[in-house]
Formats: C-alpha cells, structure tokens, sequence
C-alpha cells in the first residue's frame, strides 16, 4: 500500500472512531435538554393521558421536564407534521394512533411520508373495539348478522363515531371481508349515535369496548363479536369476529415515535425507558381502565407493523371510495 493510500486508510479509521466516539457521546448525555411530545389530538383522549403519564416517569429517571404539547387538527395532520420535520437528536416525540396509517388512503397528500419519515419507537397500547346490533335486530352472532344483509343488501345501516375513524374502518374492513353492503351514517363522535343505535334507527356499530360497554351489559344493544384475533377479558362470552370471517382484525392502537434519522443509541435508549414506563403497574391499570392494553413491543415490531398497517386499511379505503372531506 502506498503511503499516499495508507494515510488515507488512517483518516478514514480515525474519522469514523471519531464519529462512533461522538454517537456513543450523545446517548450518553441524552437527555440534554427537556423533551417534548407532541400529540396531535385534544387533550383528555387514549394518546394524551398515555402521552402524560410516560412523560412523568421520563421525567422521574432523567431529571429533564417531559413537555406534551397537544397539537389538535383535522386529521391530525399538523401534529404529525411537527415531528417529521423536528430535529432527529430525540428530544421531540410524537403520539400516534391507527389514524397515521389510515390517511395515506384517503388524503390526496400529506405534508410528510407517513412511514419514510418517522422512526417507530413502541406501540403503547391497543384499544379493543366490539361490533354490536340493535336488540331490535334479528340477528344474534356475526354469521346471521352477514346472513340477514345478504338477504336485505343495502337495508341495515352502520353508525361510526366519524369517516376514517377505527370504528368506520372496521365495519368496512368487515363489509368486504363479507361480501355485504350496508349503510354508513357518520356521527361527531361515538357517544352521540349510541342513542340511535340503542333504538334501532341504524342498526350496527362498532366502537371501543370501553364506551359502548355499558349499553351491552344493561341490554340495550347486543354484542356480535370482538374485532381482535382473540376473546377480550372484558367480553369473554363475545366471539372474535374472524371465528366467522378468518383472518379479521381491527382495532384502534396507539404508539411513539420520533423524527426519521434518529441515531440507533438514542432509539434505544429511549424505547427501553418507555417500555419501562408503560409496563410499570399504575400506568398499566390507569389505561387498562380507559380500555386500553399495553403492548410496549420493539422498534423492529412495531416498524413492521405500522407498514402493514398503511397497505392493509390502504386496500381498505380504497375499496370503499373512502376520501378525507
């Protein structure tokens, strides 16, 4: 080898020690600074509380103020948006929720690359949600509820809490899986179309267990099955949607993440504190009583997951000519 190759050899070693030395440094020192975590929702909701609570135990173990700045907009565009384009040195984090992989389906274009630009930390938790009829309803599991609209096509209707909600996502999610058609009537909020579907003007819903809970267990409407994999052990009588339609799952899920281009230490680091976080018991039992199960996977998990995630409700919005207004 040359001497004029060697040195080079030698300055590119040094250079890269250099550089291995200053990204071992910053997880180091990391926190410097106080850290924000930007949740693109009002304040009071599953990502907010979930958000507050892994704030104050990051604030606890690393003596840094944990800011969570509620950034709410249509969509949850703008919040999003903050953390893509925030500095990738860990100190701005974001909340996001199944939303994120629903709107590069029905948005024309965001401001950002729903998967390209972000680093996923940790899903937090997973919201079950439960499909219910009216009483009034002749229908007591999914299989005679699918039987009856291919009977009637087009005669039931749906209510959801909003188009692009996990509740409007599952039921259509459910449609196609079916091979059925029924009615959409969208409603500002969940809350608000309960009393229609408890009498019977629309038919069949889907929404979170937590919410619509207490209707199923005074009566009022009927439980026809779970939209996750498995039995919840908050309706271990109610069946899992895919016994009758395999290979069904829906729900609404939470997760961390931070800006794209975040070194590797820092990642780690941050995602073994916020497992810690989520998995220490009073945080576990608080959103447990929101409904809310934590999950607290691994980076590469969750990663996988939430491109799934964009390709499944993708296809899903796709198909139902599902457009943000």
């Amino acid at each position: 080898m040359s001497n004029r190759a060697l040195s080079a050899a030698t300055a590119a070693l040094c250079g890269a020690c250099v550089c291995a030395s200053a990204a071992h440094g910053a997880a180091a020192d990391f926190p410097r600074q106080p850290i924000r975590i930007v949740v693109p929702f009002t304040a009071g909701g599953a990502a907010d509380v979930t958000a507050r609570l892994v704030g104050e135990k990051l604030t606890a173990v690393w003596k840094q103020s944990v800011v969570v700045e509620n950034r709410p907009s249509s969509g949850g565009i703008v919040g999003t948006d903050i953390v893509a384009k925030a500095n990738p040195d860990g100190h701005t984090l974001g909340m996001i929720s199944v939303g994120h992989a629903v709107r590069p389906g029905i948005y024309a274009k965001l401001p950002y690359d729903s998967f390209k630009d972000f680093t996923f930390l940790t899903m937090t938790a997973n919201v079950e949600l439960v499909m219910v009829a009216a009483t009034s309803v002749p229908a007591n599991t999914t299989q005679e509820l699918i039987a009856l609209a291919k009977r009637e096509p087009g005669k039931l209707s749906y209510a959801s809490p909003g188009a692009g909600t996990s509740g409007h996502l599952a039921m259509e999610l459910f449609l196609t899986s079916a091979g059925i058609r029924m009615v959409h009537v969208p409603y500002k909020g969940s809350t608000q179309a309960h009393p229609d579907v408890i009498s019977g003007r629309v038919q069949v819903m889907t929404d979170t267990i937590l919410a619509i809970g207490p209707h199923i267990k005074a009566g009022r409407v009927r439980a026809l099955g779970v939209t996750a994999k498995a039995r919840s052990p908050l309706l271990p009588d109610v069946p899992p949607i895919a016994d009758a339609l395999p290979g069904y799952e829906a729900g609404s899920w939470g997760g961390v993440v931070a800006p794209a281009r975040l070194a590797a230490d820092i990642r780690q680091k941050l995602h073994a504190e916020i497992v810690r976080a989520l998995t220490v018991p009073d945080v576990r039992d608080r959103l447990a009583a929101m409904g809310a199960t934590v999950v607290a996977n691994s980076p590469e998990e969750f990663t996988k997951f939430v491109l799934a995630e964009i390709r499944k409700w993708g296809a899903v919005t796709k198909a139902a000519g599902i457009k943000a207004e």
